[in-house]
């Protein structure tokens, strides 16, 4: 139908109306599982969280995804810029040489729909 299920017309099975919002991309994650690996003080689970430990933040543990390297780290999310952020890369399963495994590992990749709601979030972020 077009407003859900595993065939729907906007995306994947787990596809969901998602605000972008902190909290809109928070809780578009948290329906994919996200929350599963990345708990409550971790970077995703909450919009506040979401913004205190993703925004403008380095990424260690992925030196060399989002154009990074030792001495540069990316940032998780990039203010404005989606193409530089290690959450939308992961996400979209860009670089996965540079960036690792897509997201969300294992599960289900999060829909077209649900990207862009990430990468309009990232786009229309100020810097911290």
């Amino acid at each position: 139908n077009a407003t859900g299920g595993a065939n729907n017309a906007t995306g994947g099975a787990n596809n969901s109306a998602c605000a972008a919002t902190p909290a809109g991309v928070a809780a578009m994650l948290a329906t994919h599982g996200c929350n599963n690996c990345h708990s409550n003080d971790d970077h995703w689970t909450t919009a506040d969280n979401l913004v205190a430990n993703a925004v403008g933040i380095e990424d260690a543990d992925h030196p060399t995804c989002a154009g990074g390297d030792a001495d540069n780290l990316p940032l998780i999310v990039n203010p404005g810029n989606p193409m530089m952020s290690v959450l939308y890369l992961k996400l979209a399963g860009m670089d996965a040489a540079k960036c690792g495994a897509r997201m969300p590992n294992g599960g289900t990749p999060i829909s077209a729909s649900e990207l862009t709601c990430v990468s309009d979030w990232i786009t229309n972020t100020p810097a911290p």
